[in-house]
């Protein structure tokens, strides 16, 4: 039997992750559902083979459906559909990383252009910098799978904390980040509960941002933000969807180990050398056990 699909044909490809977009935005709870899905047409001009060899065959289960409408014409109304299940979600991205691969050469283009526009123009005596530098210079540790640095903004006051990364799945990572003022006293908890419900709120939008900008070549945004608590996870997503994602992302990318980084339990030390003006970072986090020291 000849092969039916090709990633690299880009009307397939676009067809596709089109309908991986869709599944990647159900909520992941809805188990045990019939859900209809939009599609380009595509469908309509190929069998059914489509859906058993690239989903079905992957445990995700997209189907044709077809009622009948004219019964004297036989006419027949076409839909398709996702039988969601408890394992939808962690079947489809892989799937997305199979078809996005032709497009990876350009998020590769961008993030070396986007490191060598870091490297110019950060600020390394400025603590939110660093945290922007944990996010660029050490993503296995601090956000797996978001290898491909996107986006940076240096001139727009709402949004110069703010960094987008890309992924081999075609999903892409917005990060809001906020230095907090972890000092004791009334006064500095008053101020990191306003910053912290400041960075969530500019996460939010930072996403709408994305989406708006993006939306047309990655199969789904997720967002989140990044601060340097130390009574919270540093790393909050925007919602639970994206946090359920980033975690499917974060254990394909160890190559299904068990990775626990959570991120309430990483410590980051900064601290400047005066004699270099130099910001020293360090972190740690455990995998399967062990713990590990990283520096930079």
């Amino acid at each position: 039997m000849n092969k039916i699909y090709d990633v690299n044909d880009n009307l397939q490809r676009k067809s596709i992750l089109k309908i991986c977009s869709q599944i990647l935005s159900i909520p992941f709870a809805q188990i045990n559902s019939s859900i209809p899905l939009e599609d380009d047409g595509y469908f309509n001009e190929n069998d059914d083979r489509i859906c058993q060899e690239v989903f079905q065959k992957n445990n995700v289960r997209v189907v044709n459906r077809y009622i009948l409408n004219d019964v004297q014409n036989r006419l027949y109304t076409r839909q398709l559909y996702i039988e969601y299940d408890k394992d939808t979600l962690k079947n489809i991205i892989p799937i997305c990383k199979s078809w996005f691969t032709p497009l990876i050469s350009d998020l590769k283009k961008i993030d070396k252009e986007k490191r060598n526009e870091w490297t110019q123009n950060h600020d390394i005596n400025n603590s939110a910098e660093g945290l922007k530098r944990l996010l660029i210079d050490n993503p296995i540790t601090t956000i797996p799978g978001f290898n491909y640095l996107i986006d940076i903004h240096w001139d727009n006051e709402d949004r110069k904390n703010s960094l987008i990364f890309g992924s081999d799945y075609g999903i892409y990572l917005t990060v809001e980040t906020q230095w907090l003022n972890m000092n004791h006293g009334q006064r500095a908890k008053n101020l990191r509960n306003d910053a912290r419900i400041d960075v969530k709120e500019r996460a939010r939008r930072l996403k709408e941002f994305a989406i708006a900008k993006y939306g047309n070549v990655a199969i789904k945004i997720i967002g989140a933000s990044y601060t340097n608590d130390t009574e919270n996870e540093k790393l909050q997503f925007v919602d639970n969807q994206d946090k359920e994602i980033a975690r499917i992302i974060r254990h394909l990318y160890h190559g299904g180990k068990n990775v626990h980084l959570d991120s309430s339990k990483v410590t980051i030390i900064c601290s400047f050398e005066s004699s270099t003006s130099k910001l020293i970072t360090s972190f740690s986090y455990k995998e399967e056990g062990a713990l590990d020291i990283f520096k930079i």
